[in-house]
């Protein structure tokens, strides 16, 4: 990418949805390739992954390695078709429910689009195709409200911390034994929060390093391995999530507790040593980098 700007001034859109969004991405990409034969001069390929890196057969897309302008605007239409589905002509629509000619992503009609299968739960029947469109017509698709877990908006560790220590405080001032023991089974409660918490954190964050030197390594089994090993992350970081939110707040039986996604490689040896290893900032300098945004701002010298 040339360091001079591009862009004169920046303009500041709505976007209605993602597709919309990425849209936008694509139609930039055009404008930038037009204006200059930089953008994709130099594609470093050792550091994107390829199809080769995952060779199992799956019919849940391929992986693309981007080499020019062709290769960026597949990627995104691939992006947009899994999440909207099939799309044409975007930015000439005249409403929103022109934005799809075809609700599922793949060509074998295997697998709708994001938004399409969602759109099946709020309507509570399955999409059926027939000759005049789209039609929510199709077999019963029941939601058991009960079995939706009411996980917390926003939760953060440091939250679970500070409940943990009102709860210690209130029952350092109780006098009352019956209360004592409530305050104490709670404590309990929300000790378990923080463990899984914490554990959640630390997966969270092994996953993020590992994805980070999967780009970095060279031999072709290393890249499978690591990749392989993030595919089993992702898994093992769903059921622990899950596990997470089953967990009711102590005293709030209305709300249960819910993963927090921190980047904190203060007390992480697979991200430092992932950081240390391909990044020029010198750690030992900077020992108390607790986020993603305060290693950004100490590596490149800047001031809070």
């Amino acid at each position: 990418m040339p360091s001079k700007t591009i862009f004169k001034k920046q303009v500041m859109n709505h976007y209605d949805t993602i597709a919309s969004f990425y849209s936008e991405i694509a139609n930039s990409l055009k404008v930038l390739c037009k204006r200059t034969d930089k953008v994709f001069s130099n594609p470093q390929l050792d550091r994107q992954l390829g199809q080769e890196i995952w060779p199992i057969s799956s019919d849940l897309g391929e992986i693309l390695k981007i080499t020019c302008l062709d290769d960026a605007i597949k990627a995104i239409n691939l992006i947009t078709d899994q999440g909207e589905g099939e799309f044409k002509n975007y930015e000439k629509r005249k409403k929103k429910e022109d934005l799809v000619a075809d609700p599922y992503w793949d060509k074998e009609k295997k697998h709708l689009s994001h938004y399409f299968a969602f759109k099946e739960i709020v309507i509570g029947r399955e999409l059926t195709m027939t000759d005049e469109g789209i039609d929510y017509k199709g077999l019963p698709i029941f939601l058991d409200e009960n079995n939706v877990l009411p996980a917390m908006v926003n939760p953060t560790h440091d939250n679970y911390v500070k409940m943990l220590k009102t709860l210690q405080s209130d029952k350092n001032k109780s006098t009352d034994p019956t209360e004592i023991n409530k305050y104490n089974s709670q404590i309990q409660d929300m000790k378990s929060i923080i463990d899984y918490s914490s554990q959640f954190i630390k997966e969270y964050n092994d996953l993020l390093a590992n994805l980070h030197l999967l780009f970095f390594e060279n031999g072709l089994d290393d890249k499978r391995k690591l990749f392989s090993n993030t595919i089993g992350q992702m898994s093992a970081l769903h059921r622990l999530g899950h596990a997470l939110m089953g967990l009711p707040l102590p005293g709030n039986d209305r709300v249960n507790a819910g993963p927090s996604f921190e980047w904190d490689i203060s007390s992480n040896s697979i991200a430092l040593a992932a950081l240390k290893t391909h990044h020029t900032v010198n750690l030992a300098e900077v020992p108390h980098i607790k986020s993603k945004s305060d290693f950004i701002t100490k590596r490149d010298g800047k001031k809070n």
